[in-house]
């Protein structure tokens, strides 16, 4: 996802990944994702870059 389109907020990764279940459940929604680009950091896989009050997701290339 990050990999095809990089660039991403978390809220974006979580409106993509949950589509009909973000708007209703979104700290639920945010968490998960939250937690798998937190291991995907971790293990450097993705980096996350700041802009103002936005962190941003993308891979590495």
């Amino acid at each position: 996802m990050i990999k095809d389109n990089p660039g991403k907020t978390a809220f974006a990764v979580s409106k993509e990944l949950f589509p009909r279940v973000y708007q209703k459940q979104p700290d639920l929604t945010l968490s998960e994702v939250i937690g798998h680009l937190d291991l995907l950091l971790v293990h450097g896989r993705i980096k996350e870059d700041c802009f103002g009050d936005q962190i941003i997701y993308s891979n590495y290339e």
